[in-house]
């Protein structure tokens, strides 16, 4: 993950997959807990490179699934959408479908640090 670059665009499909294969090895080489898996994903834009939004959410759906096949683990994702311009509706799939949540953050008035925080709260009701 450190020898990612940033080059302007938004790809959630790598974004995704980078994610998906370092929880996939941190478990094979039991560096974990063993407890739960969250992920927190930002955006503060679109898709505008990678594959497309149904491409994704299969990714997102294959990988959790995989995650729970192989390792008996469930992966828990929690969005966030960083302003007006960003993706609202595929964001919100995604947490949806891990029964995660996703959150809208406004450019202005919005709480990153509490709104990124509050992830622990699900974990905590159980």
């Amino acid at each position: 993950i450190k020898n990612l670059d940033a080059n302007g665009a938004t790809n959630f499909y790598d974004a995704f997959n980078t994610a998906f294969n370092a929880l996939d090895k941190t478990i094979r080489s039991e560096s974990t807990s063993g407890c739960n898996i969250a992920v927190l994903f930002m955006t503060d834009g679109r898709i505008s490179e990678g594959p497309g939004a149904n491409e994704v959410i299969k990714l997102v759906n294959d990988r959790t699934g995989q995650l729970s096949a192989t390792f008996d683990r469930n992966a828990t994702l929690f969005t966030f959408s960083l302003g007006q311009q960003a993706d609202h509706s595929i964001t919100k799939s995604i947490a949806c479908s891990t029964n995660g949540i996703w959150t809208p953050v406004d450019d202005f008035t919005g709480d990153l640090v509490t709104a990124m925080s509050s992830y622990y709260k699900l974990f905590a009701l159980g």
